[in-house]
């Protein structure tokens, strides 16, 4: 079968100029010199007679010119409506063979992308086959969209692939070359975007902020040590209510802590004794 070819006369149809033959244009002239001449006119009492007959007459005319106003634009009005319904048919029809034929077409393209996507991988598999990152990436973690396009020719998408991979290989050594306390953390963050600089930031922002978290904790250690101290040196003072009483307590801590203990407990005139 045959494509069916569209005709030019549809076009000719469309374009076509509807006339109709009538003296409408007459019955307008006569109704304006009508109107001048009853304008101009002051009706008598012996002429109502005849104003109201002509009056009819007038009335009979717009009645007549007004059917035959309307039995033309219904006459006109049909072969529109059948042209429009049709017309607007015919566009459904070819909106559906349009679709069905992008669908076809959509199908084709997804087909062709599937088939070079497994080449994509299976050129990815070679690539990294004697790498020690093929256990910390995968292929989706480099893939570019772009490979999947006509125009990205296989042998382009292996030379990318290829310089990705050599790139990361190089970037894990670097950051394994800093020798940071922090690899494992820089590691994951680097497989995130794969920017060795945000990575070398990163670690010293790292570095600086544990600095800075000691230089805190000794800061306290020293608050701490100076409150011992001065609590060592002074004698606690005796309440006016100041009952005498006994515990017993099992301390747990580093010797030089408890020594500081005894110390305090010296100065205050605590009595104590060791309990085995």
């Amino acid at each position: 079968m045959d494509k069916p070819i569209l005709k030019d006369e549809i076009e000719a149809k469309i374009k076509g100029t509807v006339t109709v033959e009538n003296n409408i244009l007459e019955v307008k002239e006569y109704a304006l010199e009508l109107k001048e001449y009853y304008s101009k006119l002051i009706f008598t009492d012996e002429q109502i007679k005849e104003a109201e007959d002509e009056r009819a007459s007038i009335n009979k005319i717009i009645k007549k010119v007004a059917d035959y106003r309307k039995d033309i634009v219904t006459d006109f009005k049909k072969p529109i409506e059948v042209f429009e319904t049709t017309a607007k048919e015919t566009e459904k029809i070819l909106k559906e063979t349009s679709e069905f034929v992008n669908n076809q077409v959509k199908n084709y393209i997804e087909k062709e992308k599937n088939k070079k996507r497994i080449e994509i991988e299976k050129i990815y598999n070679e690539l990294v086959e004697d790498e020690a990152i093929s256990t910390l990436i995968n292929l989706n973690m480099i893939f570019d969209e772009r490979y999947l396009n006509k125009t990205y020719k296989i042998e382009d998408v292996e030379k990318d692939l290829s310089e990705k991979i050599q790139k990361i290989a190089n970037d894990l050594v670097a950051i394994k070359d800093l020798n940071s306390e922090y690899e494992v953390s820089l590691t994951n963050s680097y497989l995130k975007n794969f920017d060795l600089s945000k990575v070398i930031v990163e670690n010293k922002r790292l570095q600086e902020l544990k600095q800075e978290t000691q230089k805190a904790e000794v800061k306290q250690e020293e608050i701490k040590q100076e409150k011992v101290n001065t609590m060592l040196s002074k004698e606690v003072p005796k309440e006016d209510i100041d009952p005498v009483k006994t515990y017993t307590l099992k301390i747990t801590a580093p010797l030089s802590k408890q020594k500081a203990l005894r110390k305090f407990l010296e100065l205050n005139n605590m009595k104590f004794e060791k309990v085995d």
